[in-house]
Protein backbone atom coordinates (compact mmCIF):
# COMPACT_ATOMS: atom_id res chain seq x y z
CA UNK A 1 0.00 0.00 0.00
CA UNK A 2 2.88 2.37 0.78
CA UNK A 3 4.36 1.79 -2.67
CA UNK A 4 0.98 2.58 -4.26
CA UNK A 5 0.76 5.89 -2.36
CA UNK A 6 4.31 6.71 -3.36
CA UNK A 7 3.48 5.98 -7.01
CA UNK A 8 0.42 8.23 -6.83
CA UNK A 9 2.47 11.01 -5.23
CA UNK A 10 5.17 10.70 -7.87
CA UNK A 11 2.57 10.73 -10.63
CA UNK A 12 1.04 13.94 -9.26
CA UNK A 13 4.48 15.56 -9.02
CA UNK A 14 5.23 14.47 -12.58
CA UNK A 15 1.97 15.99 -13.86
CA UNK A 16 2.74 19.16 -11.89
CA UNK A 17 6.14 19.52 -13.56
CA UNK A 18 4.60 19.25 -17.01
CA UNK A 19 1.88 21.73 -16.06
CA UNK A 20 4.54 24.24 -14.98
CA UNK A 21 6.47 23.78 -18.22
CA UNK A 22 3.30 24.26 -20.28
CA UNK A 23 2.23 27.37 -18.38
CA UNK A 24 5.69 28.86 -18.70
CA UNK A 25 5.46 28.77 -22.48
CA UNK A 26 2.48 31.10 -22.94
CA UNK A 27 2.74 34.80 -22.31
CA UNK A 28 0.15 37.56 -22.08
CA UNK A 29 0.70 40.69 -24.17
CA UNK A 30 -1.24 43.74 -23.02
CA UNK A 31 -2.06 45.50 -26.28
CA UNK A 32 -0.70 49.06 -26.22
CA UNK A 33 1.08 48.44 -22.92
CA UNK A 34 -0.24 48.60 -19.37
CA UNK A 35 -0.31 52.39 -19.20
CA UNK A 36 -2.08 52.98 -22.55
CA UNK A 37 -4.16 49.93 -23.41
CA UNK A 38 -6.63 49.73 -26.31
CA UNK A 39 -7.88 53.24 -27.13
CA UNK A 40 -7.56 55.84 -29.86
CA UNK A 41 -3.81 56.56 -30.13
CA UNK A 42 -2.09 59.90 -30.66
CA UNK A 43 -0.68 58.72 -34.01
CA UNK A 44 -1.79 56.13 -36.57
CA UNK A 45 1.24 53.87 -36.26
CA UNK A 46 1.14 53.49 -32.46
CA UNK A 47 -0.18 49.90 -32.39
CA UNK A 48 2.05 48.79 -35.27
CA UNK A 49 5.08 50.11 -33.42
CA UNK A 50 3.91 48.31 -30.29
CA UNK A 51 3.47 45.03 -32.22
CA UNK A 52 6.87 45.36 -33.91
CA UNK A 53 8.58 45.27 -30.51
CA UNK A 54 6.92 41.97 -29.52
CA UNK A 55 7.87 38.35 -30.17
CA UNK A 56 4.43 36.72 -30.21
CA UNK A 57 4.06 32.95 -30.60
CA UNK A 58 1.25 30.41 -30.77
CA UNK A 59 -0.10 29.89 -27.26
CA UNK A 60 0.44 33.50 -26.22
CA UNK A 61 -2.50 35.71 -25.35
CA UNK A 62 -3.43 39.21 -26.43
CA UNK A 63 -5.02 41.22 -23.63
CA UNK A 64 -7.11 44.17 -24.78
CA UNK A 65 -7.98 46.55 -21.94
CA UNK A 66 -10.45 49.27 -22.91
CA UNK A 67 -13.49 51.29 -21.90
CA UNK A 68 -17.06 50.20 -22.58
CA UNK A 69 -17.21 52.62 -25.50
CA UNK A 70 -14.73 50.56 -27.53
CA UNK A 71 -14.59 46.98 -28.80
CA UNK A 72 -12.30 44.46 -30.50
CA UNK A 73 -13.06 42.62 -33.73
CA UNK A 74 -10.74 40.24 -35.58
CA UNK A 75 -11.10 40.93 -39.31
CA UNK A 76 -9.56 39.97 -42.64
CA UNK A 77 -6.61 41.88 -44.10
CA UNK A 78 -8.94 43.60 -46.57
CA UNK A 79 -11.33 44.72 -43.82
CA UNK A 80 -8.35 45.83 -41.73
CA UNK A 81 -7.02 48.04 -44.52
CA UNK A 82 -10.49 49.48 -45.25
CA UNK A 83 -11.47 49.74 -41.54
CA UNK A 84 -14.69 47.80 -42.11
CA UNK A 85 -16.26 44.80 -40.41
CA UNK A 86 -18.00 43.24 -43.39
CA UNK A 87 -16.23 39.89 -42.99
CA UNK A 88 -15.29 39.48 -39.31
CA UNK A 89 -13.20 36.44 -38.42
CA UNK A 90 -14.21 36.56 -34.77
CA UNK A 91 -17.24 38.22 -33.23
CA UNK A 92 -17.28 41.59 -31.59
CA UNK A 93 -15.74 41.58 -28.13
CA UNK A 94 -16.90 44.23 -25.68
CA UNK A 95 -15.05 45.69 -22.68
CA UNK A 96 -13.72 46.30 -20.24
CA UNK A 97 -11.19 43.66 -21.29
CA UNK A 98 -10.80 40.87 -23.82
CA UNK A 99 -8.38 37.94 -23.77
CA UNK A 100 -7.58 36.43 -27.16
CA UNK A 101 -5.64 33.15 -27.17
CA UNK A 102 -3.46 32.92 -30.26
CA UNK A 103 -3.74 29.38 -31.61
CA UNK A 104 -2.86 29.85 -35.29
CA UNK A 105 0.45 31.20 -36.68
CA UNK A 106 0.38 33.98 -39.25
CA UNK A 107 -1.00 37.49 -39.50
CA UNK A 108 -3.97 38.52 -37.37
CA UNK A 109 -5.87 41.78 -37.75
CA UNK A 110 -7.87 43.54 -35.02
CA UNK A 111 -9.85 46.77 -35.17
CA UNK A 112 -12.31 48.84 -33.15
CA UNK A 113 -15.39 49.88 -35.13
CA UNK A 114 -16.76 52.37 -32.60
CA UNK A 115 -17.22 55.89 -34.06
CA UNK A 116 -14.51 55.47 -36.68
CA UNK A 117 -11.85 54.64 -34.08
CA UNK A 118 -10.15 52.37 -36.63
CA UNK A 119 -9.71 55.29 -39.03
CA UNK A 120 -8.03 57.17 -36.16
CA UNK A 121 -5.44 54.39 -35.72
CA UNK A 122 -7.19 51.97 -33.37
CA UNK A 123 -6.16 48.87 -35.31
CA UNK A 124 -3.56 46.18 -34.79
CA UNK A 125 -1.82 43.82 -37.21
CA UNK A 126 0.30 41.18 -35.48
CA UNK A 127 2.32 38.26 -36.76
CA UNK A 128 2.04 35.13 -34.64
CA UNK A 129 5.06 32.83 -34.94
CA UNK A 130 5.04 29.05 -34.50
CA UNK A 131 5.72 27.84 -30.98
CA UNK A 132 9.39 27.32 -30.14
CA UNK A 133 10.56 24.09 -28.58
CA UNK A 134 13.61 23.36 -26.46
CA UNK A 135 15.39 21.49 -29.23
CA UNK A 136 15.27 24.56 -31.50
CA UNK A 137 18.19 26.92 -31.16
CA UNK A 138 17.67 30.45 -29.92
CA UNK A 139 19.67 33.44 -31.07
CA UNK A 140 21.28 35.64 -28.43
CA UNK A 141 18.50 38.22 -28.78
CA UNK A 142 15.78 35.59 -28.43
CA UNK A 143 17.38 34.10 -25.32
CA UNK A 144 16.81 37.35 -23.42
CA UNK A 145 13.17 37.50 -24.49
CA UNK A 146 12.56 33.93 -23.32
CA UNK A 147 13.12 33.93 -19.56
CA UNK A 148 10.70 31.00 -19.30
CA UNK A 149 13.19 28.84 -21.24
CA UNK A 150 15.00 28.00 -18.00
CA UNK A 151 11.73 27.12 -16.29
CA UNK A 152 10.96 24.66 -19.09
CA UNK A 153 14.43 23.12 -18.83
CA UNK A 154 14.14 22.82 -15.04
CA UNK A 155 10.67 21.29 -15.37
CA UNK A 156 11.89 18.72 -17.88
CA UNK A 157 14.87 17.75 -15.69
CA UNK A 158 12.55 17.51 -12.67
CA UNK A 159 10.13 15.26 -14.59
CA UNK A 160 12.97 12.95 -15.66
CA UNK A 161 14.25 12.68 -12.09
CA UNK A 162 10.77 11.84 -10.82
CA UNK A 163 10.44 9.04 -13.36
CA UNK A 164 13.83 7.58 -12.40
CA UNK A 165 13.09 7.79 -8.65
CA UNK A 166 9.62 6.28 -9.11
CA UNK A 167 10.94 3.28 -11.01
CA UNK A 168 13.78 2.82 -8.52
CA UNK A 169 11.44 2.82 -5.50
CA UNK A 170 8.66 0.74 -7.05
CA UNK A 171 10.85 -1.77 -8.85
Amino acid sequence: MAKFRLCCLMLLAFIGCFTVTTLAESRPHIVGGESFGWRVPNHDSFYQEWAASRNITVGDELVFIYSDTHNVIEVSKEDFEACTTEHPIEGKYKGPSTFVELTIPGNHYYICDFQQSCLKGMKLNITVMKKRYLHESLTDGDAESYPSRWIRILGTVCACLIIVVTFALVG
